[in-house]
C-alpha cells in the first residue's frame, strides 16, 4: 500500500495545487494531511475547501489551533523570550485575519470534535 501525508500548507494555494498534481501522477492508495494546513499564507479558504473536497483526512497542526485557541501562547513566550514580538504578530494579528479569512464553518472543519460527556 502506497501512503501519502501531506502537511505544511500553510495557507499556499500554489504550492497545494503543485502537490495535487504530483500526487495525480503518483497515484498513492490514500492520502493523509499532517496539518498546519491553514495559517500563514494568503488562502487559507481556498487550501481547506480543495483539502475537503479532496476527502483527505489527517491531524490538527499547531499553527491551526492558534487560530481559535491562544493558551499555548505563554508557554511559547516563556520558552522563548526574545521570540514575544512575534508571537503577539501571530497571536494578534495573523491569527484573526486567517481566522476572518476562513469563515466559521472552515473553522469548524478544522477543530477536532469535543470529547464525549461520559
Amino acid at each position: 500500500m502506497r501512503i501519502a501525508i501531506v502537511a505544511d500548507i500553510h495557507g499556499s494555494l500554489t504550492a497545494l495545487d503543485a502537490v495535487i498534481a504530483d500526487l495525480r501522477q503518483q497515484q498513492p492508495d490514500v492520502v493523509y494531511h499532517g496539518g498546519d494546513l491553514a495559517f500563514g499564507g494568503c488562502n487559507p479558504a481556498e487550501v481547506i475547501d480543495c483539502i475537503i473536497q479532496e476527502g483527505w483526512k489527517g491531524v490538527l497542526g499547531n499553527t491551526d489551533e492558534m487560530l481559535w485557541d491562544t493558551s499555548a501562547r505563554a508557554s511559547l513566550e516563556a520558552s522563548a523570550p526574545k521570540l514575544k514580538p512575534l508571537f503577539k504578530v501571530l497571536f494578534e494579528s495573523c491569527a484573526p485575519a486567517t481566522s476572518a479569512m476562513m469563515g466559521e464553518s472552515r473553522l469548524a472543519w478544522l477543530r477536532p470534535a469535543a470529547p464525549a460527556a461520559g
